[in-house]
């Protein structure tokens, strides 16, 4: 390929970081490392800073007090379209599945040097790569919007029973008299409940706080009937 790609790789050990940065220039022609690093940190805040940003984040699975699985969900939180290439000295059953769930676009084997190559090119197109046939990468984008809906998923998991049944209540039209009069509480309350409710889910009115909670309740009913 004659396009420009440039890189960043995260790597733990230094000795294998600069093996790394000196191949893989040669395994795809056009590729560039902007920068590499041994900082799991580092390369997080360099991937979301548009000073630094990479057309690509290489990382090894295995790092100082976390993982590249870590460093996935904290990056898809922010980012819908930076390619993450994990790698791994360890066969390929050992953590495609994880990085797959974890917001990846696909995995690789240190050291094979073919496979290196093909993945390479394969993100370089904007496709995705996994070395076994039972695994899928996603798309950096569905990764970000599972990631989204997973963040919601937790952020509703956390709203107490008393702010549900506000919810609840109110979809089914209630008033804030209404609901503080069935819930045997004061309105004041009940106005602190959905000032809690909108904080916890992100949302800029109650009807818009109702709304998520609803949307989350029909995936779920979705995916039981799946």
């Amino acid at each position: 390929m004659s396009q420009t790609v440039e890189v960043g790789v995260l790597d733990n050990d230094h000795m294998s970081l600069e093996r790394i940065v000196s191949v893989l220039p040669k395994l795809l022609p056009g590729l560039i490392v902007l920068w590499s690093t041994t900082s799991a940190d580092e390369a997080i805040r360099k991937v979301l800073d548009p000073q630094w940003r990479p057309a690509l984040l290489i990382t090894d699975v295995e790092l100082d007090g976390t993982t590249a699985m870590h460093v996935c969900r904290t990056i898809r939180k922010d980012d819908d379209s930076i390619p993450v290439l994990a790698m791994s000295s360890f066969s390929p059953k050992k953590y495609a599945a994880q990085l797959a769930q974890s917001g990846a676009q696909g995995f690789m084997v240190k050291g094979n040097m073919n496979q290196m190559a093909a993945a390479l090119r394969s993100i370089a197109m904007g496709r995705t790569f996994s070395p076994l046939p039972d695994v899928s990468f996603p798309s950096p984008s569905r990764a970000y919007q599972q990631e989204q809906k997973q963040h919601e998923t937790d952020t509703i998991d956390h709203l107490s029973d008393t702010e549900i049944q506000v919810l609840q209540y109110t979809a089914e039209g209630y008033s804030t008299d209404e609901i503080a009069k069935s819930l045997n509480i004061s309105t004041a309350t009940v106005r602190s409940h959905t000032r809690n409710i909108r904080e916890k889910l992100g949302a800029k009115t109650l009807s818009h706080a109702v709304a998520i909670w609803l949307m989350r309740d029909t995936d779920i009913s979705q995916g039981a009937d799946a």
